[in-house]
């Protein structure tokens, strides 16, 4: 499991694991990601035993589930740390191979591994739910998460007013060392400016100006 955790032993009494630094953890003492992960991987086993028998579900050397099957998850997202999300897409399909996921989620990190994105309208929305084209695919698939907001899937995610007031003095401080150059004060405020916000091309009158490495 993530972070080093290791299942230790399982019990009448209970179930045991041994965290990164060594600790032995009771399954109800883990963190809500770890208990979210397990409890869902553990109903799922619990399902598939009754479909199909416990003898039947594992491959030969029991490291993955064989069997077919549909699963639909409401927010696989909940309670996952950013790398979790990022992980459990390819992990569910890596220990369940003839398995297909169907999920719901709030996280561009979640799609990475998906084959097909469904967009779902917002509440009272009038615009029709919709797959995303190859290239907003593509974009969501394998740019980073700026490229994958960018697609819309998840909203208009936008600055705050503060940022957006930030972003303005920057380009002011652009515009200015065009025209007429800078104070020492307002270079070291630009270079804090363009620190800030690394990743945006800072456009001024036609002229692109990219932040410093």
């Amino acid at each position: 499991m993530p972070f080093g955790v290791q299942l230790s032993k399982v019990t009448s009494d209970g179930v045991e694991f041994i965290d990164g630094n060594g600790c032995r953890i009771a399954i109800d003492e883990l963190s809500d990601g770890y208990r979210s992960i397990l409890s869902l991987t553990l109903e799922l086993l619990r399902q598939l035993t009754i479909a199909y028998g416990a003898e039947r579900i594992f491959s030969s050397d029991h490291t993955t589930v064989v069997v077919p099957g549909v699963v639909l998850i409401d927010e696989v997202d909940a309670h996952l740390h950013p790398p979790w999300q990022q992980e459990i897409g390819a992990w569910f399909l890596r220990l369940f191979p003839q398995l297909q996921f169907l999920v719901t989620t709030h996280s561009p990190l979640v799609c990475q591994p998906a084959t097909t994105v469904f967009l779902l309208p917002d509440p009272g929305a009038e615009e029709q739910g919709r797959f995303l084209n190859e290239i907003e695919l593509d974009r969501l698939r394998y740019g980073n998460v700026l490229e994958a907001y960018s697609t819309g899937a998840f909203g208009d995610v936008e600055r705050s007013e503060e940022g957006e007031q930030k972003l303005e003095r920057l380009a002011a401080l652009n515009q200015k060392e065009l025209r007429k150059g800078l104070t020492k004060r307002e270079m070291a405020e630009q270079r804090e400016l363009r620190s800030i916000f690394a990743t945006t091309p800072h456009v001024t009158n036609g002229a692109t100006l990219q932040a410093p490495k």
